[in-house]
């Protein structure tokens, strides 16, 4: 997606403005980068905070993903609430999406705890 769309979609599902969600790019960008888990771990914190959130939070998986993240699937800033719109990051996949973590649990069911 180009910078743009990205800026744009920021705003819109994330009900931010345009200098939290330039921030909020940049940060995303640099942490799909990162090979430091603490500095990765610190990073989606400042997200957090710009985003007025209330933590990272994990979504479990019934097995074993791997032997550093064990069965975390997804990690996501906590908006609240289940259907609030928020920033995951998919850790198989090392991406990010706009998303609530209730509509991922539901569309897959059957992986999470």
């Amino acid at each position: 997606m180009a910078h743009g769309k990205r800026i744009k979609k920021l705003i819109e599902s994330l009900k931010i403005d345009k200098e939290d969600a330039q921030r909020i790019d940049y940060l995303l960008t640099q942490m799909i980068k990162v090979d430091d888990w603490e500095r990765f771990d610190a990073m989606f914190d400042d997200v957090n905070t710009i985003m007025n959130g209330n933590g990272i939070e994990t979504l479990n998986a019934k097995k074993e993903i791997d032997s550093y993240w064990k069965n975390t699937a997804y990690l996501y800033v906590n908006m609240g609430d289940t259907y609030d719109q928020t920033i995951i990051y998919n850790i198989a996949t090392n991406r990010f999406v706009i998303c609530s973590w209730g509509s991922i649990v539901e569309a897959h069911t059957e992986r999470f705890e």
